[in-house]
């Protein structure tokens, strides 16, 4: 319905302007730097000890409770000065960036305004969700954000379909964050309100349990903003808003194959997280090689089904067709998307032990990526850019990532074995 809207709808050039917009607020990961998972996994193991009872309120020790509880107010201040600073910093630096271009008689500064605070708003939701994945409530977790994203994708689809224009995209993300609010804390304010009263731990020391983690995590997710959300931004800097249309929308495809193959593994992260704590390495490995199978093998079937959609689209006569890049550039999108599955499944694995390897991977990953997709763009137009972002990941990063990762495997639990004998 989203596709169809936005071609029939939108003009080639706002198509442009609405795909950037959606890179662009993709920029969150440099204010969130990686917390939200570093509460799921320090919560997860904390859980233990604790259970979830009648109203979600936890039980069991107070000391893990209370950790808990210290784990929740650090995350709401951080976020809660994140959100503003997201704020400040990406009303500035769009309208800096979208300035820079002709506007080709396109209006884009109220709605690009309305984007970059909801946006901001959204932010601070995400403590709360990582508090449900780390206490094993992957189920409302995922009934959150299908609410939300529901909420959204209908207002979104409306504001569409009544002449909204770029505007839609904000309606959408303010929608989404008021229906995902009320979902979280009408039916799990009982958690919620009891880690904020209660006595919590003050002697959590971020600075020597969290940051350790969290500066990996979060410049690997950095990282992962030059390697999976420049491409429309420079196709739009390059080849102006029409390219930056086919390549956001395609990519738009690309990445939900993507999302949704990840969900099989995302959502074994808190188990993975518990039998490491117990030291269950047989229960874990079966875990991870069942959830990456089945990410893996969504991955493949998604592909396939795109291409054969895509073969398909130019004997239906519609339109919609020409607002994709062609299936021998987009190949380039979804081989590399395989090769980055691969890359996921491992990552959600290693980081489940509290611990990030990947962190110099994903920095050398991202300079390389967006080195070479820069000069591929600036002088061989899209087909360059894909190109050369495939055979920077699948010959060069895939390969490194699991050698690293076996290494890994082999040397913690070797460690572990070792201090228990002692």
């Amino acid at each position: 319905m989203t596709l169809y809207l936005i071609t029939s709808k939108f003009s080639p050039v706002q198509q442009g302007y609405h795909v950037t917009f959606q890179n662009l607020v993709s920029m969150s990961v440099f204010f969130e730097l990686g917390l939200s998972q570093v509460v799921v996994q320090f919560v997860s193991h904390e859980m233990v000890d604790v259970r979830l009872g009648r109203l979600g309120k936890p039980a069991g020790n107070p000391q893990a409770i209370a950790r808990l509880a210290g784990i929740a107010h650090f995350a709401s201040r951080w976020f809660l000065v994140a959100s503003v600073a997201m704020a400040v910093l990406l009303t500035l630096g769009g309208s800096l960036f979208f300035s820079s271009q002709p506007s080709e008689n396109i209006h884009w500064t109220g709605p690009w305004l309305l984007v970059s605070l909801a946006a901001s708003v959204d932010l601070l939701l995400l403590p709360s969700e990582a508090l449900l994945q780390g206490c094993d409530r992957f189920v409302d977790a995922y009934t959150y954000r299908l609410g939300r994203n529901v909420a959204g994708s209908i207002a979104l689809w409306t504001t569409m379909a009544s002449g909204g224009g770029l505007w839609s995209a904000g309606v959408a993300l303010c929608v989404s964050c008021v229906v995902g609010a009320t979902i979280l804390f009408s039916r799990h304010r009982g958690l919620f309100l009891t880690l904020m009263r209660c006595a919590h731990d003050r002697s959590i020391d971020w600075k020597r349990e969290m940051l350790p983690l969290q500066w990996r995590i979060g410049l690997s997710w950095l990282s992962g903003y030059f390697i999976f959300s420049m491409f429309t931004p420079l196709a739009f800097h390059f080849q102006g808003a029409v390219a930056a249309g086919k390549v956001g929308l395609t990519l738009s495809l690309v990445n939900m194959i993507s999302a949704i193959s990840m969900t099989w593994s995302e959502s074994r992260q808190s188990r993975f997280g518990t039998l490491i704590a117990s030291r269950r390495w047989r229960e874990l490995d079966q875990a991870a090689i069942q959830g990456g199978f089945l990410s893996i093998g969504t991955a493949v079937l998604g592909a396939c089904a795109l291409f054969v959609l895509m073969a398909l689209l130019p004997y239906t006569g519609l339109t919609i067709a020409s607002r994709f890049l062609p299936p021998e550039h987009m190949a380039f999108f979804v081989g590399t998307m395989l090769s980055n599955c691969v890359i996921f499944v491992e990552a959600v694995y290693l980081r489940a032990h509290k611990a990030e390897p990947f962190v110099w991977l994903s920095v050398g990953n991202a300079v390389l990526v967006a080195s070479t997709i820069t000069i591929g763009e600036a002088f061989y137009g899209t087909v360059g850019m894909g190109l050369a972002y495939f055979l920077s990941t699948a010959l060069v990063i895939l390969p490194i990532g699991t050698m690293i990762m076996m290494r890994f495997r082999g040397a913690y639990r070797h460690g572990m074995t070792a201090t228990a004998a002692e």
